[in-house]
């Protein structure tokens, strides 16, 4: 499918060492995307001699690298890389502890770390410092003090949408519920702020929602979200299964159905919509769905699976 297609072919410019740097580390920051799937291309990356690769190769690791990659990215904090390679290296490797390092590595990571956090906090006065600080801070685990500096970002720059939904997915996270809620619902009341990052924070908001047993109220965010941002189909997709789950099975239809008026080959849409075509007998309307599905994403068993099964019952 298209997915497949765009990984195949960011991979392959990661890798060919005859592109110009530029095209490569832009590949690499796309690759990020794709998770462990990208991580050996990212390896390729890492090993090349243009810096810039490997600083978008680096910066494309996020949570604790593998372990055949820790060794790779600690290279990267030698004295002979450039600032921006080190500072990439050492980003991505924030959330190891120090003992899984090389012990000859060791004291030179730690210093590292330490410098490249004074001088986020030199520059604490632009936003997008302070959350490159919060950001880091967050992956090595001083959660408390990631929380205060995501808020003062926003305090900085209240439309600031990437601070607002770290802080929010952070307090859920640490189980302070209500200050998730706070932040986004405040996000969403931003009217300077671009609809398609309210329609985000609303969605964010709606999930929230389901997650502490309050599906009902959830509905208004997602209704919200999809109206402020109908780019998003996982608001759709989840906005239909709430419907379902609720006994709301009509309205679960035309929600799902007007998502895929707009994103026709979307997996997530697609399946939810043959669940509760099935879920409201409407057996053959299933079938229609199940066998796009298929068709769209041949490799997938569920889908093939689903056919299978419809096609027998209605036999």
């Amino acid at each position: 499918n298209a997915e497949n297609d765009a990984f195949i072919r960011l991979a392959s410019l990661v890798r060919d060492r005859t592109q110009p740097s530029i095209a490569r580390a832009t590949a690499a920051e796309h690759l990020s995307s794709f998770g462990q799937a990208g991580v050996s291309a990212l390896r390729s990356g890492l090993l090349s001699k243009q810096p810039l690769v490997q600083a978008y190769s680096a910066a494309a690791f996020s949570g604790a690298p593998l372990d055949d990659s820790l060794g790779l990215l600690s290279s990267l904090t030698s004295d002979e890389q450039p600032r921006a390679v080190r500072d990439q290296a050492i980003r991505a490797t924030a959330s190891v502890p120090l003992d899984r390092f090389a012990a000859g590595d060791r004291e030179r990571i730690n210093e590292l770390r330490k410098d490249y956090e004074d001088r986020l906090e030199a520059l604490s006065a632009l936003p997008g410092s302070r959350f490159g600080l919060a950001t880091y801070l967050h992956r090595m685990g001083r959660y408390t003090e990631a929380m205060t500096h995501y808020q003062a970002a926003l305090q900085l720059d209240p439309t600031f949408a990437p601070a607002r939904t770290n802080l929010a997915t952070l307090a859920s996270e640490q189980g302070n519920v209500e200050l998730a809620q706070q932040t986004l619902e405040a996000g969403v009341a931003l009217e300077t702020a671009p609809d398609s990052d309210r329609g985000h924070l609303a969605y964010l908001l709606a999930l929230v929602l389901v997650e502490q047993g309050q599906p009902v109220e959830a509905l208004p965010r997602f209704e919200q979200a999809t109206r402020l941002a109908p780019g998003n189909p996982r608001a759709a997709y989840n906005h239909g299964l709430v419907l379902a789950n609720l006994g709301r099975l009509q309205e679960a239809r035309t929600v799902l159905g007007e998502a895929l008026a707009l994103h026709s080959q979307d997996y997530g849409l697609l399946n939810a919509m043959v669940y509760v075509l099935i879920e409201s007998n409407q057996l053959e309307d299933a079938l229609v769905r199940a066998r796009i599905l298929a068709d769209l994403f041949p490799q997938d068993q569920n889908a093939r699976g689903l056919v299978r099964r419809l096609e027998a019952q209605l036999r």
